[in-house]
C-alpha cells in the first residue's frame, strides 16, 4: 500500500448538483490518514465538494509499472471533504516540499483553497484475488482480506 503513496496525484470522483458522477484528478499531500488537496474555485470539482462533501479517491499503480493492466495495484477510499477556512500549515509545507515553492507560491495568491479529505472506508486491490476492504478504526486503516469463491467461468 505504501508504494501507492509515491503517486503524486489522486483520481477523484465527485458528485454534481444533479447527482451525476464527475471524475478528475489533483495533486495531494497526506498527513496520517488525511489527504489534502489544493484546488481552484474555477474547477468544477471545487463546487461539487462545496455542495456535497462525499468524494471517492483512487491511488493507482502507474501503467508503465504494471505487469498486468487488468490487475493494477490500486486503493480506493470513500472520503468526506472539508473546505478549510485556514490553511493547514503542515500540509502547505508538504505541498511546497513535494511540488516546489516556485509552483505553490503563485497558487496561494490565486483562488485556490485547501480541502481535507477524511477516509471513511475503501478497498485495496493488489492483483487478481488479492483484495481487502479498508475500515478506519481508531484513526487507523484496518485491512480485511476479501475471501470467497473468486472469479468464476460464465455458464454458456
Amino acid at each position: 500500500m505504501e508504494e501507492l503513496y509515491n503517486q503524486r496525484t489522486i483520481m477523484m470522483s465527485t458528485v454534481t448538483k444533479e447527482g451525476m458522477p464527475a471524475i478528475s484528478y489533483t495533486p495531494y499531500v497526506k498527513i496520517g490518514n488525511e489527504f489534502y488537496i489544493f484546488i481552484s474555485e474555477t474547477a468544477e470539482h471545487y463546487h461539487h465538494l462545496v455542495n456535497n462533501p462525499q468524494i471517492a479517491i483512487m491511488l493507482i499503480e502507474d501503467e508503465k509499472d504494471a505487469k498486468i493492466l487488468f490487475a493494477r495495484t490500486r486503493m480506493t477510499l470513500n472520503c468526506k471533504a472539508k473546505k478549510l477556512e485556514a490553511m493547514n500549515e503542515a500540509a502547505w509545507d508538504l505541498f511546497k516540499e513535494q511540488y516546489g515553492e516556485k509552483m505553490m507560491a503563485p497558487l496561494k495568491e490565486l483562488d485556490f483553497d485547501m480541502f481535507q479529505l477524511t477516509p471513511e472506508n475503501g478497498r485495496l486491490v493488489k492483483g487478481f484475488g488479492q483484495a481487502s476492504t479498508i475500515q478506519i478504526v481508531n484513526g487507523e486503516m484496518v485491512l480485511t482480506p476479501i475471501t470467497g469463491e473468486g472469479h468464476k467461468k460464465r455458464k454458456k
